[in-house]
């Protein structure tokens, strides 16, 4: 379980999160939210990419910041960003991924076979970063953040750039994995987020509303909400 009180962040007394509290356990919780609502950053934190400066994000009851690399070996993480232009080919990407992650060699060939066939790209194992379309490179990342079968899996934009098909694949099997993992999903796609999600809470100026059912959301089933 991951518990987060009192959270707040600011770059150069800005401040983009406030006094944050939440605790989520199996399932999928979909954070929505506007554009510049916090929602990319509250997932930086999440995932220890951004620094927090104090002992507000725990782990199994413990602080993430006394056992940093423990948890980052627990979680997954996929941003938001591209950042892969590279000739590297998916299976040459994700084995130096499963190397970072620490998976033993004998498992490495079998587990980027697996990640690539759940977000379905096992077709383009062998074809080049710089030759993937923007949501075939969206899918990758998903498919890195999966290796190893992390505990809590935190994607930022998971299904962006990726047709209504694709989309549909992705948020299945993650509604499948999330049945024993906790799965943390910030996202604009109302409709998949209301169809999979297990709740939903929303990201206004910083600030987080109470985690609620997804039925009381549907008034932003249309999208392009401001909130």
């Amino acid at each position: 379980m991951i518990l987060v009180k009192n959270l707040n962040f600011s770059v150069k007394n800005k401040e983009i999160l406030q006094n944050i509290n939440f605790e989520w356990s199996h399932g999928i919780l979909a954070i929505i939210g506007g554009n510049g609502s916090g929602k990319s950053t509250l997932l930086g934190c999440l995932s220890s990419s951004l620094k927090t400066g104090n002992d507000c994000i725990f782990w199994e009851n413990k602080p993430i910041n006394q056992q940093i690399n423990h948890y980052r070996r627990s979680i997954g993480y996929a941003p938001q960003g591209r950042g892969l232009y590279s000739p590297l080919s998916a299976i040459e990407f994700l084995s130096a991924c499963a190397i970072l992650r620490c998976l033993y060699s004998s498992q490495t060939e079998a587990e980027v076979a697996h990640v690539l066939k759940i977000v379905g790209l096992d077709s383009l194992a062998n074809t080049a970063l710089n030759h993937f379309s923007g949501g075939n490179l969206r899918k990758l990342l998903i498919a890195q953040a999966l290796l190893g079968s992390p505990e809590l899996l935190i994607l930022d934009e998971p299904t962006s750039e990726v047709d209504i098909t694709a989309s549909d694949l992705i948020w299945s099997r993650l509604k499948d994995y999330a049945q024993n993992h906790s799965v943390i999903v910030a996202s604009h796609d109302i409709k998949s987020v209301l169809k999979y999600a297990d709740k939903v809470v929303v990201m206004s100026a910083g600030q987080l509303s109470k985690i609620d059912s997804p039925i009381n959301f549907k008034k932003y089933e249309g999208g392009g909400f401001d909130l």
